[in-house]
């Protein structure tokens, strides 16, 4: 998560995972923090990183 390569965390994934991404990633673009869950989340975060946000 903290190479700097286009990233999606997922809704349920680990919530210690969830924190300390959260703590030590919070300013960058490049990850996305979706609320969807497993494929939900994936696609969530393929469409903000193509710009795609609400589509």
């Amino acid at each position: 998560m903290t190479s700097g390569v286009r990233a999606v965390l997922v809704g349920n994934a680990d919530e210690q995972l969830c924190a300390e991404t959260r703590d030590a990633m919070r300013d960058q673009q490049w990850l996305y923090l979706a609320n969807g869950i497993g494929p939900e989340g994936v696609r969530d975060g393929l469409m903000y990183h193509l710009g795609r946000r609400g589509e």
